[in-house]
């Protein structure tokens, strides 16, 4: 019995010991835990190690594994991009971390006007993390098309914290801070500043339908486009094909003919917090003056529901710059934030040039033009619809013709259904609207305490063509009269509104009016149509201290 028992013990046991060490054998190994290599040496060489006793931050970037972290202690280290190194090349996901932006600084050996390229290459697949260092000083020289003074980004990433790419260039081609390349960018905190490029992006470009850049923190500055006839665009960022989305930090100081702080192309892109101020367009005037001291849209489609734009200058003479924003063939969708302290020749907050601009919210507040102290409508394509949101205390500076503190609108159309509209003013005509050719229809809204120095408080008409809706708002306080007409083939439709605190409410010695079922309260005159026949005024109320001139 002791015998069977024995034996059966052993048959269990032996085979799972087996099986025990069959597992033990072909278990997988434990992952390599990221390792940490340490620079120890300023001079730029690649052997291909860094267990000879030196270990240069190329050779660390060669050596490291995917994941690994290369610490490099402070001072200046000298890349050689001349003499067939070029530059440092990043194929796997690495971290590179200094001391601080300010004693770990990474430069290029001075090579001149040789074929050099980039400081850094980031490879297709890779992500590089800067950490608390600078790459400054580098400049692609060569033939023309050298992207990427400091960074050339090629369908990899590039991860910047607390980290300087300054003072870098790209004298015959794009991107003089960074250039990416269907590959992406996040900048959560640092500088991008100082940088240069001949061409576009001085200093961000981006190009392809999968390139995006992600502004979480950090400032880009005082960067300039070197093509001074119209040719360059995006002194701050220029977005060519791929997305930028700005969530917080600051833009300011940078310059370029066409959007000075940013140009998107028809990626388009997003701002939802952060400041773009300060920016403004090479040259303010002559044959040679720009456009968008802000941001500028082509084709693409940009919504901004937070953040700043403001103080930026667009061209102060001719033409069409808008000093925040200026919209061609594109979309401008504003649901928050603020446009504020702008200016240019014409639209001082925001340029349509042609394309469609949406506010539903936000606030467009102490902009200055000539013409279209806040907005400026250009062409008959060219579209703003205003369903929220305040617009108030813009300034149209043209003491000679039309005017618009709030609004110009030449051949455009602008749709309001909401919001506010006050205390803007024009130094000439339509302290809150002027109105050429095109078409304005508002409806539900307040219209308060807008004043032109001529005529026309709240909108002045003036070419043949124009043709304005005036339906069921509050309407008070405009000096020295809510609407003027100085021109006989417009057309007035004024129904339902609540009209008050007018000297002369509707001043309409031309043009076609019908005025019907408004409330005319404490105006010294309600309506002044003496001499008008194509005047109509059907069932209003005049309340106290309103005199009723009718059409002769």
């Amino acid at each position: 019995m002791f015998t069977r028992t024995i034996r059966l013990l052993t048959t269990i046991i032996l085979p799972a010991s087996l099986l025990l060490a069959l597992f033990a054998f072909f278990r997988p190994a434990a992952p390599l835990q990221a390792a940490t290599l340490t620079v120890d040496t300023f001079v730029d060489e690649r052997d291909f190690s860094c267990a000879d006793g030196d270990c240069s931050l190329r050779d660390a970037v060669i050596v490291a594994a995917p994941g690994d972290t290369i610490s490099v202690p402070a001072g200046n280290y000298q890349l050689t991009l001349s003499g067939g190194l070029g530059p440092l090349v990043v194929d796997s996901d690495l971290i590179i971390t200094g001391v601080s932006s300010a004693t770990t600084i990474i430069t290029n050996d001075g090579c001149g006007f040789a074929n050099c390229g980039s400081l850094v290459s980031v490879t297709s697949g890779a992500t590089l993390t800067l950490n608390n260092i600078t790459l400054a000083n580098s400049r692609a020289n060569g033939f023309p098309g050298f992207n990427g003074g400091g960074v050339l980004v090629g369908n990899g990433h590039l991860i910047i914290n607390d980290a300087s790419i300054s003072n870098n260039g790209a004298p015959s081609g794009r991107g003089g801070g960074v250039a990416v390349l269907n590959g992406t960018l996040t900048l959560n905190s640092g500088t991008i500043s100082n940088n240069t490029s001949y061409d576009d992006g001085a200093g961000v470009y981006l190009a392809g339908a999968t390139a995006s850049f992600t502004m979480n923190g950090g400032t880009i500055a005082d960067n300039y486009t070197q093509c001074t006839d119209g040719c360059a665009s995006g002194g701050g960022v220029y977005a060519a094909s791929g997305t930028f989305n700005l969530t917080a930090g600051t833009i300011s100081g940078n310059r370029a003919d066409n959007g000075a702080a940013v140009f998107y192309g028809s990626g388009g892109g997003t701002i939802s917090g952060g400041t773009i101020r300060d920016n403004r367009n090479t040259f303010l005037s002559g044959p040679r003056g720009g456009v968008g001291g802000g941001i500028s849209i082509l084709s693409g489609i940009v919504t901004m529901s937070g953040g700043q734009i403001i103080s930026n200058t667009g061209r102060v003479d001719g033409f069409f710059p808008g000093g925040g924003v200026r919209v061609e063939n594109a979309t401008f969708n504003m649901s928050g934030g603020l446009i504020s302290n702008n200016e240019a020749y014409r639209g001082g907050a925001v340029m349509v040039q042609t394309g469609t601009f949406n506010f539903s919210g936000g606030t467009l507040e102490s902009n200055t033009a000539n013409y279209g102290g806040a907005v400026y409508l250009n062409n008959d394509t060219a579209y703003m619809y205003q369903s929220g949101g305040i617009v108030a205390s813009n300034t149209a500076t043209t003491t000679t013709d039309y005017g618009g503190g709030a609004f110009y609108v030449t051949l455009g159309h602008y749709i309001g259904t909401g919001g506010e509209i006050r205390e803007n003013f024009s130094h000439y005509y339509g302290g809150a609207v002027s109105i050429a050719n095109g078409t304005a229809s508002f409806d539900g809204m307040s219209i308060i305490s807008n004043t032109a120095t001529i005529t026309g408080g709240l909108i002045h008409l003036r070419d043949n063509g124009a043709v304005v809706t005036i339906t069921n708002n509050i309407i008070r306080g405009n000096v020295p009269n809510a609407v003027a007409s100085t021109n006989a083939d417009v057309d007035v439709f004024f129904e339902g509104n609540d009209v008050s605190y007018h000297a002369v409410a509707l001043h309409m010695p031309f043009g076609r009016m019908l005025a019907y079922a408004n409330n005319f309260e404490n105006n010294t005159v309600a309506i002044d149509a003496a001499g008008n026949g194509g005047f109509d005024g059907r069932h209003n109320w005049f309340g106290a201290g309103a005199t009723e001139v009718s059409a002769g």
